[in-house]
């Protein structure tokens, strides 16, 4: 705590109004001005300010608290040039081998098995991942947006709710790119904006371009506080095809807390949400593969 407005003072004026997503505001006093750089600041490191004005003492106190590792709680897409406001948008590479066959196919069986789904919105969203998502590379060194592709044709096997179609196609959206739950909102309704904001790890701050890491923990009682039948949907496809390519991870820490939490919850869920027997089975047969070290 300290009752010096210029404890903490901005270093580089233009990076933290652009990672906040705001600018200034005008004011008449320099106090007040100070004070909103300063908050813009913390704001950019992931913390918390507060101005508490006593009303039995003549002192402001001004509380700056600051994660003791950043690390923890910022995601580390952030980092990435791309996901700096005003970068431009790359389109992913869908001439990479076999990428225009997995649209295709997808879109094919879209379209067989139901004709109550916008083709021209799908086909539009799928247009949509690949300008976010846009050179990102998996670890198995396919364009990253051929995931979601893969998450939304998991889906299609259980429901042809467009809805969560669309949902399972932007569900990494928030996540991994620039695009705010805001524009989801805007674009597709408030229902595909639920299901996305339901499925994402990170927890954005109202109009603001900050994302916030959850844990695993934090991510399961979400999940089941916030998350109806769609969002679960497209969270145990998720889950799936990311047990199917776990192999391409190479930290071997990380894939077996995958699988651990895999067979803990999500064979589960999959059980509960009545989906087919084998898709259980699945998620037990890899999450055990992993764990037994085969």
């Amino acid at each position: 705590f300290s009752d010096d407005p210029t404890a903490i003072r901005p270093v580089d004026y233009t990076y933290y109004v652009n990672m906040s997503g705001s600018v200034i505001p005008a004011t008449d006093s320099d106090t007040a001005m100070m004070l909103a750089n300063n908050h813009r600041i913390v704001r950019a490191h992931y913390g918390y300010s507060n101005v508490d004005i006593s009303q039995t003492t003549d002192h402001t106190y001004y509380a700056y608290v600051f994660p003791a590792d950043v690390k923890e709680v910022r995601p580390r897409d952030m980092n990435s040039p791309a996901m700096e406001l005003g970068a431009p948008l790359v389109r992913a590479n869908d001439d990479y081998p076999g990428a225009k066959e997995q649209e295709e196919a997808f879109l094919r069986e879209l379209e067989t098995k139901t004709s109550a789904v916008d083709m021209e919105k799908v086909v539009e969203t799928i247009e949509l991942i690949k300008l976010y998502h846009g050179s990102v590379m998996r670890r198995s060194g396919e364009p990253f947006y051929l995931h979601p592709l893969a998450v939304a044709r998991i889906v299609l096997d259980w429901t042809t709710d467009e809805d969560v179609i669309i949902g399972a196609l932007l569900h990494d959206t928030v996540e991994d790119t620039r695009m705010l739950r805001t524009q989801i909102d805007m674009k597709f309704g408030p229902v595909v904006s639920h299901i996305v904001d339901n499925v994402t790890h990170f927890e954005s701050y109202v109009q603001s371009f900050h994302k916030l890491q959850l844990s695993d923990h934090e991510n399961i009682s979400r999940l089941l506080e916030k998350a109806g039948h769609r969002s679960l949907l497209v969270k145990v496809a998720d889950r799936l095809h990311n047990m199917r390519t776990i192999d391409g991870h190479k930290c071997e820490k990380k894939k077996r807390e995958v699988a651990d939490n895999t067979l803990k919850f999500f064979v589960t869920l999959a059980l509960t949400l009545n989906l087919p027997q084998m898709v259980a089975d699945e998620l037990r047969v890899r999450s055990e593969k992993v764990l037994n070290g085969r």
